[in-house]
């Protein structure tokens, strides 16, 4: 995995979701528009967490915080190959130790979304 073209970065937070995924996602929408990112997919989940996502980045838009361009969808593992490596990556950093270090080579950047997002 590590010889793959990707760069991978962590959004962390202490709070409990939906409050911790709402702050991961705002981090993200400004991080994609500081590198003119046209395309996001979200792991989708219950419909009614997908509706709020797909709101929240609307709204960002709207306001100028995400990429006027940006695409995004929720897709499943299935649909989207590329979220095998989020969920490998996300596991690895979660279980520490020698594992934390497996993932290394792939994170480009970690981030703590409790300091800067309401």
């Amino acid at each position: 995995m590590a010889k793959l073209p990707v760069r991978v970065w962590v959004y962390m937070s202490g709070e409990k979701e939906p409050l911790a995924r709402r702050r991961s996602i705002a981090a993200l929408l400004r991080d994609l528009d500081a590198v003119n990112g046209e395309r996001l997919v979200i792991e989708r989940r219950e419909i009614s967490q997908d509706a709020r996502e797909k709101s929240q980045i609307g709204e960002a838009k709207r306001l100028g915080l995400a990429p006027a361009r940006l695409n995004y969808d929720h897709l499943g593992p299935n649909e989207e190959p590329l979220l095998w490596i989020a969920d490998a990556v996300a596991w690895n950093y979660g279980a520490e130790g020698n594992w934390r270090q497996r993932a290394g080579e792939l994170i480009e950047q970690v981030k703590d979304v409790d300091c800067c997002f309401p």
